[in-house]
Parts: C-alpha cells; structure tokens; sequence
C-alpha cells in the first residue's frame, strides 16, 4: 500500500510506500540512490549496509516527511489518514486537512 502526496503548486503527484521497506532489505543502498535520499544512503555504503537494518523500517517514514517539508500535501482524505497512522504530523497553512480534495 502507499501513500499518495501531491505538490499543490505544480500538480506533482508522488507515491510513497507504507510501513517495512521491502525494496530496502533486497536492494540495500539503491532505494535511497534512486530517492535522491543522500544521507540515508551515505549511511548505508558507510557501515557496510548494517544500516539498512534500521532503514528497512524507517526508510518510508522518512521520505515521506522529506516530501511534505518540500510542500507536497496528501492527495485525499485517505492520504491524509493513512499520513496519520504512519504517525506522521503536518500543519497545512490553509488551516484544512486537504485543499484538492477530488
């Protein structure tokens, strides 16, 4: 199941995976690479993949936030609740859950 989070000034629509990170524990490094997730990644190739232990449960968490401190927003109310049960917080400045509810 993923999540998915819409740019609301350009209409970008991107789909963030939910929970263990299954891409993670079989490709190791190359899920952050291909995220453009440097840190994450620099991390991994510095321990010797050990880390990829941790990013295998957090890796999605992650990049999900990274995208909503870029200004992406939950496309829909079940974005929106799937965010929340992630345990994920945001504040929308518009004072509203979701402004381009479809």
């Amino acid at each position: 199941m993923s999540v998915s989070l819409k740019h609301p000034s350009n209409g970008l629509i991107k789909k963030c995976p939910e929970g263990f990170s299954w891409t993670t524990f079989f490709f190791n490094m190359l899920v952050p690479l291909f995220r453009g997730q440097w840190s994450p990644a620099a991390i991994i190739f510095l321990t010797g993949g050990f880390a990829g232990l941790y990013y295998m449960f957090t890796l999605n968490k992650i990049y999900a936030t990274e995208l909503l401190e870029k200004g992406y927003r939950p496309a829909d109310e079940v974005d929106y609740n799937k965010l929340a049960k992630m345990g994920i917080e945001f504040s929308d400045n518009n004072n509203s859950k979701n402004e381009n509810v479809a």
